[in-house]
């Protein structure tokens, strides 16, 4: 199975671009963002709040910017009003990702996996229950929101149920941090501001056991009924 992939991602090389790309870029940026929230200010100037959602579309679409980043200024600066314009900016992020596996052909892949009996079977499960899947994909901080959303094009699932599965999964994380940062007094402790408040200690660990447990049940579920069958 190894070498099949491997063999994709030679054929198709601009796949392996992105997902290094994708992966790499927050590595990269977070100390960046991090040193330099100050520069940020700007965003306290009269109209920006709808450029803010405009362009944290493309930044998070493109690993450039953390989601939980954006969740944080958003509420530091604009409050909830700016909530429902930057849950569409997460929908249009999750959008872009897609299809930008799709333009590189990462389905292909899926069809490469079909060579491989037990690894088809758990993409099959996974294809059945896509909503629930995508939406313990979410809830967990594990998954990383870009490189997640490319990979998740290669599968066979329906693009409504990606979108809704998106929006569901992502609201706990993000109304928690979202609050955080309205909370915070200055943009220097914006980073810090989940802490602060207590429940990054045991939400995050709250979040990946339900994350995991979900999958687990997801997946024995629908075993059982693929044997039975």
């Amino acid at each position: 199975m190894l070498k099949s992939i491997i063999s994709f991602f030679k054929n198709q090389p601009k796949s392996l671009i992105l997902i290094l790309l994708l992966s790499a870029i927050p590595l990269v940026l977070s100390g960046v963002f991090a040193k330099n929230l100050d520069a940020l200010e700007f965003l306290n100037e009269p109209g920006m709040m709808w450029l803010f959602c405009f362009v944290t579309i493309f930044t998070m679409a493109f690993s450039i910017t953390p989601t939980i980043l954006i969740s944080l200024l958003g509420g530091f600066f604009f409050g909830w009003v700016v909530f429902p314009g930057l849950a569409v900016s997460y929908m249009c992020s999750a959008a872009i990702g897609f299809y930008m596996g799709r333009w590189v052909k990462l389905p292909r892949l899926r069809k490469r996996m079909e060579e491989f009996p037990k690894a088809d079977l758990l993409l099959r499960k996974v294809e059945q229950n896509d909503f629930l899947a995508i939406v313990f994909c979410r809830i967990s901080p594990l998954f990383p929101f870009a490189v997640t959303n490319f990979l998740l094009s290669s599968l066979n699932i329906r693009f409504s149920r990606y979108m809704w599965a998106n929006l569901v999964g992502m609201l706990p994380r993000t109304i928690l941090v979202f609050y955080s940062g309205i909370q915070a007094k200055k943009l220097s402790d914006l980073l810090n501001a989940p802490n602060e408040m207590g429940w990054a200690q045991w939400a995050t660990p709250v979040f990946i056991l339900v994350s995991l447990l979900g999958f687990i049940y997801l997946l024995s579920r629908k075993a059982n009924k693929f044997y039975k069958e």
